[in-house]
């Protein structure tokens, strides 16, 4: 661990879960991230975390142990489980690179583990979400969106929704019912109870796919079994002037406070032409957003 002044730098295109009482920071767009596909010297600056610890405010740099790093630093998919931080995906730093593996790292001992390798099983992406869901006793990885390559094997029009067991490690292409969103990314995405979470805004492409087009619409996902995943639209795009929401934006924040029922926080993104310097609460027990 390094000690001293200690020196974060610029990062964008990262997470900063939290476990316990720190923040922990993995990968990132760096300028000093080397710019190749795999190297000695990228697995060796990848093989460093950052953590913040509320209880002093002190940064510090820690090795980690066990498997070679994920390549796939920029734009991951990132959640937490007790200890364990999860990674998948991500822009490799390079051309048009992108990653699907599923990596673990225990806070406690800094050590990763390696759960799913990259393959062609699903979509290679980075830019979209993912949390850990429940159901009957078997906890679940659940990835959705994201912008990367299309996949050679062909997964119905859900290709950017998996799962992953935690029990069998295995990929699972979910059944989709209700009003699914569509292809989306760089949205937010917060669980609020074991098995259901909320989506919120991001940027879905152009019947063209030469742009994308902001969005400010709600989804809720739940867990219903091991392999269907229901969905619902809570409000669409268009809302009366009279009903408080949010402008459509990407690259946003959500965490959720702990109260009586699940309420969000939403802050900030980048809106159609400028960056959004706003902050919203979101009720979960109605979906009403007040400022």
């Amino acid at each position: 661990m390094s000690k001293g002044i200690y020196q974060l730098g610029g990062i964008s295109l990262h997470s900063a879960p939290v476990v316990g009482e720190s923040v922990f920071l993995w990968g990132g767009d760096r300028p000093d991230l080397p710019v190749v596909h795999d190297s000695p010297q990228k697995r060796k600056y990848l093989s460093t975390i950052d953590r913040l610890e509320f209880r002093t405010g002190h940064w510090s740099s820690h090795v980690t142990r066990g498997t070679s790093p994920p390549l796939g630093a920029i734009g991951y998919f990132c959640t937490t489980r007790n200890n364990d931080i999860f990674f998948f995906g991500g822009y490799c730093g390079h051309d048009i690179c992108f990653h699907n593996d599923v990596n673990s790292f225990n806070s406690l001992t800094y050590e990763w583990s390696n759960i799913i390798p990259t393959s062609d099983a699903v979509m290679k992406r980075m830019g979209g979400g993912m949390v850990c869901m429940e159901s009957m006793g078997t906890e679940y990885l659940f990835m959705i969106g994201g912008t990367g390559s299309t996949p050679t094997t062909y997964q119905s029009q859900y290709q950017y929704i998996q799962m992953v067991s935690s029990r069998i490690r295995q990929w699972i292409i979910p059944t989709i019912s209700g009003q699914c969103c569509p292809p989306t990314s760089s949205f937010a995405i917060q669980k609020i109870t074991n098995n259901k979470a909320v989506m919120f805004g991001g940027a879905v492409p152009s019947d063209d796919r030469r742009s994308d087009i902001l969005v400010n619409t709600v989804y809720t996902c739940q867990l219903e079994s091991d392999t269907t995943i229901h969905w619902e639209s809570v409000k669409g795009p268009v809302v009366p002037a009279s009903v408080q929401w949010p402008v459509r934006r990407r690259y946003h924040a959500i965490t959720s406070i702990i109260s009586d029922s699940p309420t969000l926080v939403m802050i900030g993104g980048e809106g159609k032409d400028e960056l959004v310097n706003d902050s919203w609460l979101l009720n979960t027990s109605q979906y009403q957003w007040s400022k």
